[in-house]
């Protein structure tokens, strides 16, 4: 594998989690194309925090466009569902 763009995205961190598939959330990130290019869809190196994050696999991105990737489960927190009738949709970290 080579690396072909050496650049940086713009991306926001976020969590997924659905409490049907696991109690531990997952590591995403939202990129937004920045650079003026179209990337090729492929394996994707995720740094995070200037360090090694895990992987993910992407399909083509235009310049402009956005993409959500999944790349690492997060074993250091697990969440918890709490819900009531007035927040059906409240999670706890623990």
């Amino acid at each position: 594998m080579l690396p072909f763009l050496q650049e940086a995205l713009d991306a926001r961190k976020l969590l997924i989690w659905s409490d049907h598939s696991s109690e531990h959330p997952t590591n995403a990130a939202e990129l937004t194309n920045s650079t003026g290019k179209v990337l090729d869809g492929g394996p994707v190196t995720v740094y995070d925090g200037g360090v090694y994050g895990g992987e993910a696999l992407m399909e083509t991105l235009k310049a402009g466009d956005k993409r959500l990737i999944s790349y690492a489960w997060t074993w250091a927190r697990g969440l918890q569902r709490r819900s009531t009738a007035s927040r059906p949709w409240c999670a706890r970290f623990t």
